[in-house]
C-alpha cells in the first residue's frame, strides 16, 4: 500500500508581519505563488489576478485564469496553480484576528 501524500501547510510568517494581515505582489512571495504544489494555508487570502495563464485549481475544482479575478482562500483548502503563463497580481493574507 503507497503511503499518502502530505500537503505542506503554510503558516502565516508572524515573524515578517507583525500585525495580523499583509498585502504583497506575486512577484514578491516568490517561487512558492508560482511552482503548482497543491498545498493549504493556516490563514485566509483573498487573491487578485491581473495576469498569467492557465488554472488555479481550488478544493479540486478548476478556475480558468483571467484578469481582473479574486480568488477567496479559507484556512484549510487545498489549492495550485497550473500556469501556462506566470500568475501575476496581489495576494491580501490575514488571520482571524484581523
Amino acid at each position: 500500500m503507497k503511503a499518502a501524500k502530505i500537503l505542506p501547510v503554510h503558516g502565516f510568517p508572524e515573524t515578517e508581519y507583525p500585525i495580523p494581515f499583509a498585502v504583497k505582489t506575486f512577484d514578491y512571495l516568490g517561487p512558492p505563488t508560482q511552482d503548482g504544489s497543491p498545498h493549504r494555508h493556516e490563514f485566509y487570502a483573498i487573491q487578485y489576478v491581473t495576469g498569467g495563464k492557465g488554472q488555479h485549481v481550488i478544493d479540486f475544482s478548476p478556475y480558468a485564469l483571467s484578469p481582473d479575478t479574486l480568488y477567496f482562500i479559507s484556512p484549510g483548502q487545498v489549492h495550485f496553480g497550473k500556469f501556462t503563463r506566470p500568475l501575476e497580481g496581489y495576494a491580501l493574507v490575514f488571520m482571524d484576528d484581523f
